[in-house]
């Protein structure tokens, strides 16, 4: 007997995962371009190999094959790609000023940035803003009280500082 599941299909290289408010959000690194943010849902198909929003390393349109309709399109995609490499919610102050959106943090390699992104309760990405830093940002690690700091490639480990900042009404 096996003590695990299949959750979801079609991934084509999956770089984080995190629950906020019991949504499971995902990474994943699309083959050119298409970078994707998706909401995991049990049983759903993300399309790699058959679907994406990308294209071949030799710049054709990934073309897909099957109806479209029977796989689960990303939140959002990333063209040209950013390379995310992690995500992660928001410290409190940012998910606070934000609510009742959810509020994630992704980190990029090719891009070179930080990303905080908005996420109603529709599913609908509502905002990506993105942070230059002129580094490649490897993952994220969660420190005590809510602190969070970032791996870059090269540089070593950085907090992230995020001021105390007015709730919205």
């Amino acid at each position: 007997p096996s003590d695990f599941s299949i959750h979801s299909l079609g991934h084509r290289n999956p770089q984080g995962m995190v629950d906020i408010n019991h949504r499971l959000y995902s990474i994943d690194h699309g083959p050119k371009g298409g970078d994707e943010i998706n909401r995991l849902e049990e049983g759903a198909n993300y399309g790699w190999p058959l679907y994406s929003l990308g294209s071949s390393y030799q710049g054709k349109p990934h073309d897909p094959q099957g109806p479209s309709d029977r796989f689960r399109a990303p939140l959002s995609a990333f063209v040209p790609s950013v390379a995310p490499s992690d995500i992660t919610a928001c410290p409190t102050a940012l998910a606070q000023r934000y609510a009742p959106l959810n509020c994630v943090l992704i980190t990029t390699l090719r891009g070179m940035s930080l990303i905080i992104g908005l996420i109603d309760e529709q599913d609908r990405v509502l905002s990506l803003e993105r942070i230059p830093v002129d580094m490649r940002l490897r993952e994220f690690v969660r420190l005590a009280d809510d602190r969070i700091a970032v791996a870059t490639d090269g540089y070593g480990v950085f907090e992230i500082a995020i001021a105390d900042m007015a709730v919205r009404h």
